[in-house]
C-alpha cells in the first residue's frame, strides 16, 4: 500500500517539474500498464483501491509540495532537473527488456516520430491570455494527455502556453471556481484516452512502446536542452551525483 502511495508521490512531482512526464515516471516504477488497465475498470474493486492509493500520492506532491518543488526549480534547477533525468533513464529497462527482440526499421521510424512530434512543440510560439470556463476545459485535456501519453510533459506544454504559473497558483491554493473546468476538461479526456490506450496495448502492444521509446528519449533531450548553461564545478559535480543516484533509483523503482 504504501508502495503505490510513494509511487503516486514521484509520478506527482513529475507533473510538476518542467520536461518531466510523470506517465514516463509510471512506466519507470512498473504502474503504467496496471493504471491504464484499472482506469478502464472503475467498477472493479482493486481497480478503485489501486487508482486510489497512486492518486493519493500524486495529491500530496501536487497540493502539498508544489511551492517546495518550486522552490528547488527556481533555485537548483540544474541539480533537480540531472535528478529527474536520471530518474527517467534509469526507468527504461521496462521499455527496452520488451523491445530488445524486435527492432524493425518501422520501429525505429515509430521511435522517431515522437522526437519531431516534440520538436515542433517546443518550437510553437503561442500564448494564453484569457482563461474562460472552456480555456479551462481544454487546458484540462492537455493536462491530461501528459498524464496518460508517455514523453508529453503537460508542464512543458504549459510552460509554452503562458498557463503554467497560474495552473500551479491553481492547485496550491485551491481556486475551486477554476478547478472544476480543469478537472471536468480532465474527466473528459479520460475517458476517451483511456480506452484508446488499452485498445493499443492489447492489440500494438510493441509498437505503441516503441512510441513510448521515442516520447521517452524527446523528453531527455528537451530537458538536456532547458539545463544547458555555464554553471559552477560544484555544480556539475553535485549534479553528476545526483544524476546517478536518479539512475539508480529508477532502476531500483523499476524492479
Amino acid at each position: 500500500m504504501f508502495k503505490l502511495i510513494l509511487y503516486g508521490f514521484i509520478i506527482g512531482i513529475g507533473k510538476i517539474l518542467p520536461g518531466v512526464s510523470g506517465a514516463v515516471l509510471a512506466i519507470s516504477l512498473g504502474v503504467y500498464e496496471e493504471s491504464i488497465r484499472a482506469l478502464n475498470n472503475l467498477f472493479n474493486k482493486k481497480s478503485i483501491q489501486y487508482l486510489t492509493l497512486l492518486s493519493i500520492g500524486m495529491g500530496i506532491s501536487i497540493v502539498f509540495f508544489s511551492n517546495v518543488v518550486l522552490y528547488f526549480v527556481n533555485n537548483y534547477y540544474f541539480l533537480t532537473m540531472l535528478l529527474f533525468i536520471g530518474l527517467i533513464i534509469g526507468g527504461l529497462k521496462e521499455i527496452l527488456v520488451e523491445i530488445k527482440s524486435k527492432i524493425t526499421i518501422k520501429n525505429i521510424l515509430l521511435s522517431i516520430i515522437p522526437i519531431l512530434l516534440m520538436i515542433l512543440i517546443n518550437n510553437v510560439n503561442i500564448k494564453i491570455t484569457n482563461y474562460s470556463f472552456i480555456t479551462l476545459i481544454m487546458l484540462g485535456g492537455i493536462e491530461l494527455i501528459s498524464m496518460i501519453v508517455p514523453g508529453v510533459s503537460g508542464t512543458s506544454i504549459h510552460l509554452m502556453l503562458g498557463s503554467y504559473n497560474y495552473i500551479m497558483t491553481m492547485f496550491s491554493k485551491l481556486i475551486i471556481i477554476d478547478l472544476v473546468p480543469f478537472l471536468l476538461g480532465m474527466a473528459i479526456f479520460l475517458f476517451l484516452l483511456t480506452k484508446l490506450i488499452k485498445y493499443l496495448l492489447d492489440n500494438y502492444k510493441i509498437d505503441f512502446y516503441f512510441v513510448i521509446l521515442g516520447f521517452s528519449l524527446s523528453s531527455i533531450l528537451v530537458l538536456l536542452k532547458m539545463i544547458i548553461s555555464t554553471y559552477l564545478i560544484h555544480e556539475y559535480i553535485i549534479g553528476i551525483i545526483l544524476f546517478i543516484t536518479g539512475i539508480y533509483f529508477g532502476y531500483k523503482l523499476n524492479k
